[in-house]
């Protein structure tokens, strides 16, 4: 029988400090127990993971002599040092620490600093370490530092000095057993390197990532294994929840005991668990906005699509099924497609997403799933992040709801009443594409033709059409079965293709190529005239003879009306030369016209510079002109944003246009100015200097402003980046 559940044991929110709460991580405390044990060099072991991974958890297990009698550990909290002004007071903190392990009064730290006889840091330091050999022979001193980046933020607001790295390098240096762990979020690489460069050679990293499935099982039962009875199902469903991340597992858990000490009941079902998670997704915790904020916006878009398109715990999807998702919802991506591979490998990396061997992604905790998609939808984040929605074309829509209204019924009434009236009008009916042998479909089987617009005829089965695309050249076929087809593509104008394909996977483009399209007859009025006579009183004026009709080349074959052609009689002298050149130049404006097309650059911003295939043409987006017939290479620039360049190929007597929505162009400028002074960028205020990390700007020229009262300093300096390019800006007051 359970025992009554007297007491919540789960720890939400502070530190695991006892043993039986805490879980797992025992490779953790075999590696650092092997990489700075007996026998081996001074160095420091860098922890990193993610917040709320527990990094904080191991430094107080360690604390607790998880890693054996050998070490002699001093935990050094950061936030305890906020008020510190100085290396001599930071140092002291330290020292205070260990000397409280040794002894419980201040008399050792008192003996110490005599011993030092105030001879700097370092020595003091050599004294502690002597007196940890004389009490505990042969005990490693190991400092635990948490949140050691703070010790970063202190130099950069000038608590502390450059030589508070130096020190802790030289402390390594000793003769004496001594190392240190840091915790963070990133390891000394990803910091600023003049600041940790001479602890880079020292350090050893580790990554601090979620529990295994047996440990996390572990925490969900254990701690409660006298009280209450969870199923293997449910233990695996708060697995799938939490991914095994220590601080979410906890809060599911604590929840659970909650709940059912409220109720009164031992074992928990899974309507209980769901009644949990809709309470933390309609109330999300601190920490998951505070993840979500932090997220750059367009890893915001690309989880907030992956997360409205993932039905269930179970799915996965590719970068491919995100896109699609995007372009159903009719949402324009500034950037290329297959950024959103890289942004979805962003997200695996920071441990938000699991890959699996097809390049296949869902998110590790599905509790994020559920949060997000239920506060964060796609039309949310694309609407925050500025993005624009594709125009629906609803006159097409309803066209072509009327239009398979209309078929329907046609094909409905023909294969009821065909079969009874007139059977011998009916041939063997045509078979569907061929299947695999699986049934498997094939989707986004892409067909693109030199030409448009044109139907599409496949196995005699399906018939589709370009007609009214955005883009009349191209079909999408949704599914097709893979294996051989024949199809019949016949343009408005020409001579229809027949041709046999071979369909093998996914996303397959197939190239069609028209012949060129038939010239247009010209009208009489367009038609140059015959060679005048020599006099009009000569022979009398000719009757014009009837009109012929004479098909176009070509037209016949795709059952086209034949173009009439009128013949005009031989204009007199007496029309004068004027005349008879100014028909010939409407023949050839006529013909020029025939052989242009209208060409149309819009981009998002406007005002961009267009060039057409290398030449400047002085006008910006919008842009709107006659462009003779063919491909062209339009490129836009505008200050602040890459350069576009797309191809267009222009068709005689039609209109090519082209939305573009340029991608931004960002660059890095970084500040040493000493010894402080306010920055100000394009008027704006951005930061106060010492600053470490290196401030995103857009490419092109800005004006940067450099202020310290104190020093009555303020200048002013003009300055242009490039796209990607990093630019220094030092400066030492006086």
């Amino acid at each position: 029988m359970k025992k009554e559940i007297l007491a919540n044991p789960y720890i939400v929110g502070n530190p695991i400090k006892s043993r039986d709460m805490f879980f797992g991580r025992e490779d953790d405390f075999a590696f650092v127990a092997r990489k700075i044990g007996e026998n081996r060099a001074n160095q420091v072991l860098v922890l990193c993971g993610e917040r709320r991974s527990g990094k904080t958890s191991i430094l107080f297990q360690i604390l607790d002599g998880r890693l054996g009698e050998a070490f002699l550990p001093v935990l050094i909290d950061m936030q305890m040092l906020a008020g510190i002004k100085g290396d001599a007071d930071f140092f002291r903190a330290i020292l205070k620490a260990g000397c409280a392990l040794l002894c419980r009064d201040d008399s050792l730290m008192e003996k110490l600093e005599a011993a030092a006889g105030g001879q700097g840091v370092e020595r003091l330091f050599e004294a502690f370490l002597a007196e940890v050999q004389q009490r505990s022979p042969g005990r490693i001193v190991l400092f635990l530092l948490d949140e050691y980046e703070l010790i970063e933020a202190k130099i950069r607001d000038g608590s502390l000095s450059e030589s508070t790295i130096h020190y802790l390098a030289g402390v390594l240096e000793s003769p004496h057993r001594v190392s240190f762990i840091f915790t963070g979020s990133t390891n000394l690489e990803d910091r600023r390197v003049e600041v940790w460069k001479s602890l880079l050679g020292k350090s050893i990293y580790r990554k601090i990532s979620y529990l295994s499935r047996g440990d996390t099982g572990r925490l969900i039962t254990e701690p409660v294994r006298e009280s209450v009875t969870y199923t293997a199902d449910l233990v695996e469903a708060i697995f799938r929840l939490t991914g095994g991340q220590p601080f979410y597992t906890q809060v599911i858990c604590q929840n659970m005991v909650d709940l059912l000490m409220e109720e009164g009941k031992n074992d928990p079902l899974p309507a209980d668990l769901e009644r949990i998670v809709r309470d933390i997704v309609d109330n999300p915790l601190p920490q998951m906005i505070y993840s979500w904020n932090s997220l750059a916006e367009w890893s915001q878009v690309v989880l907030a699509s992956l997360a409205s398109d993932l039905g269930n715990p179970d799915a996965w999807a590719g970068s491919r099924t995100v896109h699609r998702f995007l372009l159903r919802n009719r949402i324009r991506l500034p950037f290329k497609k297959e950024r959103i591979h890289v942004l979805l490998e962003e997200a695996y990396h920071a441990e938000l997403l699991e890959k699996d061997e097809r390049d296949a992604y869902r998110f590790r905790m599905d509790l994020l799933r559920r949060w997000i998609s239920r506060e964060h939808s796609i039309w949310k984040a694309a609407r925050e992040t500025g993005l624009e929605f594709r125009k629906g074309r609803r006159w097409i829509a309803l066209a072509a709801a009327i239009a398979l209204s209309v078929a329907g019924l046609a094909a409905l009434g023909w294969f009821v009443l065909a079969p009874r009236f007139f059977p011998a009008l009916l041939g063997p009916a045509p078979s569907p594409p061929a299947a695999s042998a699986s049934g498997a479909m094939l989707s986004g089987i892409v067909f693109t033709a030199n030409r448009g617009p044109y139907r599409l005829n496949i196995d005699g089965a399906s018939s589709l059409t370009s007609e009214g695309q955005r883009d009349q050249k191209t079909i999408t076929v949704e599914s097709l079965a893979p294996g051989k087809h024949t199809i019949v593509a016949t343009p408005r104008e020409g001579v229809p293709v027949e041709r046999d394909i071979n369909v093998s996977r996914e996303g397959q483009v197939i190239e069609i190529a028209f012949a060129p399209a038939p010239q247009k007859a010209r009208t009489a009025a367009a038609a140059s005239s015959p060679e005048p006579t020599a006099s009009p009183a000569a022979a009398p004026a000719a009757s014009p003879p009837e009109p012929t009709a004479s098909p176009a080349a070509g037209e016949g074959e795709t059952g086209r009306a034949p173009v009439t052609e009128a013949v005009a009689s031989p204009a007199p002298q007496a029309a004068g030369s004027e005349q008879a050149a100014g028909g010939e130049q409407a023949a050839v404006a006529s013909e020029q016209a025939a052989q242009e097309g209208d060409l149309v650059i819009n981009s998002k911003p406007a005002d961009a510079s267009v060039s057409i295939d290398g030449q400047a043409t002085g006008k910006q987006t919008p842009y709107i002109e006659k462009m003779p017939a063919g491909a062209h290479v339009i490129s836009l620039s505008l200050e602040g944003y890459r350069t576009a360049t797309i191809r267009v190929t222009v068709e005689p007597g039609q209109q090519a246009r082209k939305d573009i929505a340029l991608e931004d162009a960002w660059a890095q400028i970084t500040f040493d100015v000493r010894p402080t002074a306010q920055i100000y960028l394009d008027d704006a205020y951005i930061l106060d200097t010492p600053y470490a990390k290196p401030y995103k700007v857009r490419a092109g020229r800005h004006v940067v402003t450099i202020k310290n009262e104190a020093l009555k300093v303020d200048e002013t300096i003009t300055v242009t980046i490039g796209d990607g390019e990093t630019l220094p800006i030092r400066r030492v007051l006086k």
